[in-house]
């Protein structure tokens, strides 16, 4: 069993708070169903206080570490060096019911004890879209 934990940059500094997701803003409620905010809410264990969160940014941690013993969340950026030295990034996301690795050509395979231990975390989608090729 793997410690539940989330992360989300804070709504009124943009810092990253880790903690239990504990509410999600709803504004209403259309025929299909919710409506939710930009904002969801985290609980911080450090410091015993709930931060409103940019919902597009609250990440899972994924139970499992890279090589370095840092925690892989939700929308984390890997970078992965094969036998030659060549660095490949890929994003971490939840896809059908497991974690998944998102290479740059979108090939799709398990997030592994395997690929961890032969990556760093590198960044995330947020902080760092240019590790992907984005902007």
């Amino acid at each position: 069993m793997h410690e539940i934990l989330f992360r989300g940059k804070r709504f009124d500094n943009s810092r990253w708070v880790y903690g239990y997701l504990s509410f999600i803003y709803v504004d209403g409620k259309n025929q299909d169903g919710f409506i939710y905010t930009n904002k969801a809410q985290i609980y911080s264990q450090e410091d015993c206080r709930s931060y409103d969160v940019l919902t597009e940014t609250v990440g899972q941690f994924t139970g499992l570490c890279d090589k370095n013993g840092t925690k892989i969340f939700e929308h984390d950026i890997m970078k992965f060096c094969d036998d030659d030295g060549e660095e490949s990034y890929y994003k971490i996301e939840w896809n059908l019911y497991r974690w998944t690795v998102i290479g740059e050509d979108g090939n799709v395979n398990d997030l592994d004890k395997f690929f961890c231990n032969m990556s760093a975390v590198a960044g995330n989608i947020f902080d760092n879209p240019e590790l992907l090729g984005g902007d």
